[in-house]
């Protein structure tokens, strides 16, 4: 057969990456034909996932001799499948972590730019100082002398010293103290914007697609898969490799305000919130929560977490002590202070202790009050409770 693939023909051209050209082909569970077209930049993002390479065949080797490329990949089990959809979100993930990092290499240099110039202001300074210095040792030399010339030469150094010492004075206006100062403030801006980009990068391996593809939501039941498909974070830091299901046991839709009635002294709840204006976050607790007890719950294997699911932002908690607040005219209550406090009407609550409790600082949190609930009140108008259970 022998067809060659070629870079100039168009429609080569990855639709996704269109850079690239195709060069391999992914196949179905038992199928003859191909499923999908890949460039090396769908490979590059698969490349550590055997099960998904058994699937993909050279596109040249398939021209070449397509009765054998199809042998090999037919005997490949459906569960081996890759999921696109989450390979597509890390992509989106990877896009949005560089554009961040860009803007953080941006602030670097400007961090960079300013030691530049205090170095050149310091060099001016020791070099000032050392003319300075030599003008004085002048004048020492000059007042030791007895004769006419000596004092015509005193009266011109004197001159020349009070013109630099002027000179200083109107340069170096502000103290040393301001410039070690603005140095010290500026050297911590460098260290910080440094850290979000190791941690940014940190987040990203820790979390790569093939670690949550091991924890992918293809087995769980249509409602909560729906509820955690753009977030498959939650289900990744609940789940933590273990197989586990979530009932539905409470939803204010149509249980209410009977809150309580559905869900005292059950443990393990995942609690999913949605606010008129459409922000949706809520969090997850190991620990008991009972009606009557009107104190904090105290998580000793913090596991809790709470989130902010539009913005994909998930806070682990930090302090065990005050995991979650149960009272018997509240809603659902995680941590001091409050980082989410919803009233017994799901109308009123506030974010006000957003941070004490949880850990928000990889993230930048512009208002605390308005973070979560996208408003200073959640005016709930959904809120749904599942008990997770651990198989």
């Amino acid at each position: 057969m022998n067809q060659k693939v070629t870079d100039d023909d168009p429609k080569f051209r990855c639709i996704a990456h269109p850079q690239y050209v195709y060069c391999a082909l992914y196949f179905e569970e038992n199928s003859r034909m191909p499923s999908r077209l890949l460039c090396t930049k769908c490979q590059s993002i698969a490349f550590n996932n055997n099960s998904i390479l058994k699937r993909v065949v050279p596109l040249q080797d398939f021209l070449n001799n397509p009765a054998i490329s199809m042998r090999e990949i037919c005997s490949i089990k459906e569960q081996e499948l890759p999921n696109f959809e989450i390979l597509q979100q890390i992509e989106q993930e990877l896009s949005k972590l560089e554009e961040k990092i860009k803007a953080q290499l941006a602030k670097l240099k400007e961090n960079i730019k300013y030691f530049k110039e205090l170095t050149l202001k310091l060099n001016e300074k020791i070099c000032d100082k050392l003319q300075l210095d030599e003008v004085v040792k002048q004048i020492n030399t000059v007042s030791n002398q007895d004769s006419h010339q000596g004092t015509i030469q005193f009266k011109l150094l004197e001159e020349k010293l009070e013109f630099i010492s002027k000179n200083l004075k109107d340069k170096y206006i502000e103290s040393n103290q301001d410039v070690l100062s603005n140095f010290s403030k500026n050297l911590s801006s460098f260290q910080n914007n440094l850290k979000i980009i190791q941690d940014d990068v940190y987040q990203l391996n820790k979390d790569s697609i093939f670690e949550i593809q091991s924890n992918n939501l293809n087995n769980l039941p249509l409602n909560i898969k729906e509820e955690l498909k753009e977030f498959p974070l939650i289900h990744k830091q609940i789940s933590e490799g273990r197989t586990i299901n979530y009932q539905l046991i409470y939803k204010y839709s149509i249980d209410g305000l009977y809150y309580w009635q559905k869900c005292n002294n059950q443990s393990n709840l995942l609690t999913m919130m949605t606010s008129k204006n459409g922000q949706k976050f809520g969090g997850f607790s190991p620990c008991q929560i009972v009606q009557n007890k009107n104190n904090f719950v105290q998580d000793q294997s913090m596991k809790s977490f709470i989130f902010q699911y539009n913005k994909r932002e998930l806070y682990n908690l930090k302090v065990q002590q005050h995991a979650i607040y149960s009272h018997q005219n509240n809603g659902p209550t995680y941590g001091q202070n409050c980082d989410i406090y919803i009233a017994g009407d799901f109308k009123q609550g506030h974010t006000l202790g957003l941070g004490v409790t949880y850990d928000t600082s990889k993230y930048e949190i512009k208002d605390k009050d308005t973070h979560i609930f996208g408003d200073r009140q959640p005016n709930l108008v959904e809120c749904k409770v599942y008990k997770v259970i651990f198989e």
